[in-house]
């Protein structure tokens, strides 16, 4: 059943609002038939407080998507109308690891975003069933309207008992990779992609034991 409790603020003299919510079994959108909601939120609160020039906000939630594993999400930011500082952020599945990130956000026009990412333990087994495991990774991430720029700067840990390695930088704009430089292995099998423009491709993979990257495949391959 929602449940949901808040409190709030507001000082007309100089536009400062404050405001605290705290809620249980909340769905969004409310649905009345058996329509899949965007999401749910077990429990949560929030907790803002300034004025449209200068904000802190805190959120603290577990939230699930659907067919995904719940997950707890922290974020402390600061702001103002334009953008979003944060200071702290945090997606942390069910027993699955970690992801925390930190940087910038957008809040008008075209989206924008400059953030620091760190994976930490990360199961992608939660995800993906076949594809059990511990991922580490550290990547930055830039996104200016249509322009998407990835930069892994490490990646590591083991996927099916595996060891895992891997780091590169892609630009994409619009539904164009303009730019690409990844190399990535994963026990015996390598994989290295390189496009220094949009003209041109190169593709290089050496998979040496394909059983080790997925339950039902065998022997090997070369391109």
């Amino acid at each position: 059943e929602l449940r949901v409790d808040g409190q709030g603020r507001y000082r007309f003299e100089d536009r400062h609002a404050s405001v605290a919510l705290d809620w249980t079994e909340l769905v969004w959108p409310p649905v009345l038939d058996d329509s899949e909601p965007l999401f749910s939120s077990a429990s949560g609160r929030f907790e803002g407080r300034g004025t449209l020039e200068e904000w802190q906000a805190e959120l603290g939630a577990w939230l699930q998507l659907p067919d995904q594993p719940r997950a707890r999400v922290e974020i402390d930011a600061q702001g103002d109308r334009s953008q979003a500082r944060i200071e702290r952020g945090l997606v942390r599945p069910d027993d699955a690891g970690q992801l925390r990130f930190t940087g910038r956000a957008g809040l008008g026009g075209a989206p924008t975003a400059n953030l620091d990412l760190v994976l930490e333990r990360f199961d992608p087994g939660v995800l993906v069933p076949q594809l059990p495991g511990r991922v580490d990774g550290r990547a930055r991430l830039d996104l200016a309207g249509e322009t998407l720029a990835l930069e892994v700067r490490s990646l590591g840990g083991r996927i099916r008992g595996q060891p895992l390695a891997g780091d590169g930088e892609l630009r994409v704009v619009g539904s164009t990779v303009e730019r690409a430089s990844l190399q990535l292995s994963l026990g015996e099998n390598r994989a290295v992609v390189d496009r220094p423009d949009p003209s041109a491709w190169s593709v290089s993979i050496e998979a040496d034991r394909l059983d080790q990257l997925w339950p039902t495949l065998a022997g090997e391959l070369t391109a």
